[in-house]
């Protein structure tokens, strides 16, 4: 059984991140293969990143991947943050070449992960090269029978048992007493119904007095 819970579940970007920090194939596709993950939540200047990755494109090529999670529908905002986020690291890229020599054709991918989008957030994200992917959240829920022990039974017995010498339950006592005289008596002697209301009206008031 499956229920749609994005928004009644309280998922959090936390959540989504766990996910996919622990099966990164979950974003593989015909374009690009994600091959590990670098780091998460990631102190930048421009703020904190929540997955940077190595990914294998289409065409062979090796690039770093950033991504950036929102819990709810995608929006321009996010796209800005995925924007920032790229550039610092694109800067530490070109310091590393600085530092160590090329490193070849290695390009920074961009990438936001919503619960949905707008047609127009997605225009907009194809103008700024920046890949977008939406997702769902379910409640997998698995019913089976419960068996009782035999300590439970027993303490279930004794309980109904105290429930019997009550008397709130003397007018049920009562109205079934009357309800079996009824039936073997012939309806000729007298009027059933006028019989059964007397003897719930009498246990009733009898119970009220005591």
């Amino acid at each position: 059984m499956e229920i749609d819970t994005v928004t009644t579940t309280g998922v959090t970007e936390r959540h989504i991140e766990d996910c996919l920090w622990e099966t990164p194939k979950d974003l593989n596709d015909e374009y690009m293969v994600v091959e590990k993950w670098i780091a998460r939540q990631l102190k930048l200047p421009s703020g904190i990143l929540d997955l940077l990755g190595f990914i294998r494109i289409f065409n062979g090529y090796p690039g770093v991947l950033v991504v950036e999670l929102k819990n709810g529908p995608i929006t321009s905002s996010a796209l800005g943050q995925v924007m920032r986020y790229s550039a610092d690291i694109s800067k530490v890229l070109e310091e590393i070449e600085l530092k160590h020599g090329p490193m070849g054709n290695f390009h920074v991918y961009r990438l936001v992960i919503g619960s949905s989008v707008s047609t127009e957030t997605l225009q907009e994200a194809n103008s700024m090269d920046v890949m977008v992917r939406t997702f769902k959240a379910f409640i997998y829920l698995e019913c089976s029978g419960v068996s009782w022990t035999d300590e439970y039974q027993n303490t279930y017995r004794e309980e109904i048992e105290g429930l019997v010498d009550l008397k709130t339950f003397d007018p049920v006592v009562e109205y079934a007493k009357a309800q079996m005289i009824s039936l073997e008596k012939s309806p000729d002697d007298y009027d059933i119904v006028d019989e059964f209301e007397e003897a719930i009206l009498n246990a009733v008031k009898d119970s009220e007095d005591g």
